[in-house]
């Protein structure tokens, strides 16, 4: 089999999923290439398999017309030559949400013409088949997001990384690490922090932040020097300085599915903190409430009071139990989706009116007026 894949830099060195998924896959027999429109146009492939389709949502007016664009009339132009159609659904929408009317017309543009999808989870599976119900008669499968223990360098002593990170054994640190936008919520993090009675307590803030988002999080931290922030790419080395240095992992998602930070603190053996969101509940169920501790609502300073004093205690094993997360099953459940996807008959073809609505004129109809 040939599988086109999307994006191009899903096998980016600041997240390691792609390249754990399709790494093994030629051994399966399946040959894996990265998008690019010339591939997409002229190249024979069984399978094109999204992951973030909404990849340009994200960006300015321009580049989210043209991108989204592009990711739509390939899609069109590789089903119709018989490639079949598949999407990870790693989010249900962009997480800016920068341009909604468009963003509607190319979900409905884009699930439209799908021939199977992926979910990382139950809850996932139960929120697609509800938004989008003719994806209920599509090929699917819940295959979930791997664990990292195999893509970083392994965690060294606590001591040994707080040393190197200027911090000292008696203090209680808590990391927050991944990249910094506003549905991440970490400025209201910052303020729930400095709210908290946690004393000899160190935040770590840690990631990339947005064009403007940045400064929001520096406002936010400004003056109080037990916050620590290092608001740029982590290079992959030096992420297990932060992870084995934190006593606690705090992500407080204002909105999400799914979350890689969170299986990523779980793969250095760390405790985390967590919205009762999306997949998060379903991830405390596999992995344990000793491991992943839930919170419904805004956190909030007596939460994280709680949380802190709970990661603490030592009544817990020395890691987790992520078996169901182990990379060579979940890589043998997305081979067996293409086979099954390529044992179908070949998709219909668009229709006329189905290719006139993927026209650039269609998506210039959804702008705002001047």
């Amino acid at each position: 089999m040939r599988i086109l894949i999307f994006p191009r830099d899903i096998r980016r060195v600041d997240n390691p999923y792609g390249e754990l998924l399709y790494r093994d896959m030629p051994s399966l027999g399946v040959e894996v290439e990265c998008f690019s429109p010339w591939r997409a146009l002229w190249g024979r492939y069984d399978v094109f398999h999204l992951h973030w389709p909404e990849y340009y949502l994200n960006r300015r007016l321009p580049k989210a017309l043209i991108g989204s664009l592009l990711v739509l009339l390939s899609t069109a132009w590789l089903r119709w030559r018989g490639t079949r159609i598949l999407w990870t659904a790693h989010n249900l929408h962009s997480h800016a949400f920068s341009h909604p009317a468009i963003e509607g017309c190319f979900w409905r543009m884009f699930t439209g013409m799908l021939d199977g999808f992926v979910s990382l989870s139950d809850a996932c599976t139960k929120r697609v088949e509800a938004d989008v119900p003719g994806l209920r008669q599509t090929e699917s499968a819940m295959i979930p997001h791997g664990h990292y223990r195999e893509a970083y360098p392994s965690a060294i002593g606590k001591i040994r990384a707080r040393q190197a990170l200027g911090l000292t054994p008696q203090q209680t640190v808590l990391l927050y690490f991944g990249a910094v936008s506003p549905y991440k919520n970490v400025p209201h993090l910052i303020t729930t922090f400095r709210g908290a009675a946690l004393p000899d307590t160190i935040m770590l803030i840690a990631g990339r932040p947005d064009s403007k988002h940045g400064r929001r999080v520096e406002v936010a931290a400004h003056g109080d020097q037990r916050i620590k922030l290092d608001l740029r790419r982590i290079p992959r080395e030096e992420v297990r300085l932060l992870f084995s240095a934190a006593d606690l992992v705090v992500l407080p998602f204002s909105d999400i599915m799914h979350s890689g930070s969170a299986i990523l603190a779980l793969s250095f053996n760390k405790p985390v903190l967590v919205p009762a969101r999306g997949s998060l509940p379903e991830l405390q169920a596999r992995v344990g409430a000793e491991w992943v501790r839930t919170y419904e609502g805004e956190l909030t300073p007596a939460i994280l009071t709680a949380a802190t004093a709970w990661a603490k205690s030592s009544d817990r094993e020395s890691r987790p139990d992520l078996s169901s997360f182990e990379w060579p099953h979940i890589v043998q459940a997305t081979v067996g989706l293409y086979s099954r996807l390529c044992a179908q008959p070949l998709p219909l073809p668009l229709t006329d009116q189905e290719m006139d609505s993927i026209k650039p004129a269609a998506m210039l109809n959804h702008l705002p007026p001047a």
